[in-house]
């Protein structure tokens, strides 16, 4: 049984998402700042859609030596909003469902 909230690891780098609930479903770009294996948290610009809405993601999880990483695909549910000011929001999700693509290092 976990017990608070899951270790955050800083991360940096692109993020890629949209909102399942859109009927274009037009992928949208953002900037991963952590990430939890229940969650992440990431910068993107607005309009963003409302909390508990479903999402799709796709980031790269660096590998800590050589240049490549895996790519993780998965979705999830927006949390809440941080520092929402302007035309940029950061945006807590949770972590669903994910799936490991096969990284180019392993080829």
């Amino acid at each position: 049984m976990r017990t608070g909230r899951s270790r955050r690891y800083a991360m940096s780098g692109p993020v890629t998402w949209r909102s399942v609930t859109d009927a274009g479903g037009a992928w949208r770009d953002g900037h991963l700042l952590n990430a939890s294996e229940t969650g992440l948290l990431f910068e993107t610009t607005r309009p963003t859609p409302p909390v508990a809405s479903p999402i799709e993601f796709v980031f790269t999880f660096q590998r800590r030596q050589g240049p490549h990483g895996a790519h993780v695909h998965g979705r999830g549910r927006v949390v809440r909003f941080l520092n929402a000011a302007g035309d940029t929001a950061a945006m807590a999700t949770t972590i669903d469902t994910y799936t490991i693509l096969q990284s180019a290092i392993d080829r």
